[in-house]
């Protein structure tokens, strides 16, 4: 196993991100809710509060405005990528902004093939480890694409964001364990 990082921020999206319809579509990071931990299911993921409190995330089979495509059960991204993206956008880009579960601090950018098919989670007090399944690209959309830019971009503008947040600069999917596990901050992260 390498080390590649330690979690270092967990969120849940409540709700749609994306309102609107058509070139009046929108990306609003409203719905975004910082947790302490994240209990993952084959279903989906909660998030775990501070209370002791449970959220299920939008992208959970169950949730009754189901996001879930079969792909995206979860998702991750760097703190490099982020330092890339506000690079090129501006500091709007601020870090979870771009909706993933599982935020992981890092100084390298990372690829698909860089990372494999899976990732290896292991909490440091306890010496759990999680294992997370098909890690893909996580492609941006158009209201995210807009949302970086800060313009109403279209055309060949558009094309060109699109492309920069590709390729994993807007993150990761990756599916679930098959069983019920818990993750946190501060937990560190694996590849084989």
């Amino acid at each position: 196993m390498r080390f590649i990082g330690t979690i270092q921020q967990l969120q849940i999206q409540r709700s749609p991100m994306k309102t609107g319809e058509g070139a009046q579509r929108r990306y609003d990071p409203a719905p975004l809710l910082v947790v302490d931990g994240l209990r993952l299911t084959p279903m989906g993921a909660f998030g775990l509060t501070a209370d002791g409190g449970e959220i299920m995330d939008i992208h959970h089979v169950q949730h009754s405005l189901s996001r879930n495509t079969g792909k995206n059960s979860l998702s991750f991204n760097f703190t490099s990528h982020y330092a890339k993206m506000r690079e090129q956008f501006g500091e709007h880009m601020a870090d979870g902004v771009a909706a993933e579960n599982m935020l992981i601090e890092s100084d390298a950018h990372y690829l698909q093939p860089d990372l494999g098919d899976r990732l290896i989670i292991q909490n440091p007090q306890t010496q759990d480890i999680v294992v997370l399944y098909n890690v893909i690209d996580a492609p941006p959309c158009e209201p995210f694409a807009r949302f970086a830019a800060r313009e109403p971009v279209q055309g060949a503008q558009l094309k060109g964001v699109l492309q920069f947040l590709d390729e994993g600069t807007r993150g990761f999917y990756c599916a679930l364990t098959e069983e019920e596990a818990r993750i946190y901050t501060g937990d560190r992260v694996y590849i084989e």
